[in-house]
């Protein structure tokens, strides 16, 4: 279980790698990484801004990025076979309701789920 840790590492691609030699027949690879997809960043991004925030998404600690894509690559690479993911968010505001409206609008293949996801569950085997 790694719990928001791949965020933080050089290279994630190493440690996953060896963990899934720890694993266990059978055994589950379960960890958390915050969202870069996320809606609010999105729009920060377009009005310029990349603000590192403690405790945050954009955590001044945070060294690598993921959306689900680059998640699942991330664990397939590594020789596992993802079991699942699981998107975790908070209420959204007014203006991130609008803001993915538009999203859509221009991007119809956009999934909301992610958009409002800040933090990505994956269960890997």
């Amino acid at each position: 279980m790694c719990g928001d840790l791949i965020e933080h590492l050089n290279n994630p691609w190493k440690v996953v790698i060896g963990l899934k030699k720890h694993l266990k027949k059978g055994g589950l690879f379960i960890g958390s990484t915050p969202n870069i997809m996320n809606w609010a960043i999105l729009f920060e991004l377009l009005r310029g801004r990349w603000d590192y925030v403690p405790f945050s998404i954009l955590s001044g600690t945070h060294i690598r990025f993921f959306t689900r894509a680059t998640l699942i690559e991330l664990f397939e690479s590594a020789g596992y076979r993802m079991k699942k993911i699981v998107f975790q968010n908070f209420e959204i505001p007014p203006m991130g309701i609008e803001f993915m409206a538009g999203l859509r609008n221009v991007f119809p293949d956009v999934s909301e789920e992610e958009l409002r996801a800040s933090e990505i569950v994956v269960v890997a085997q």
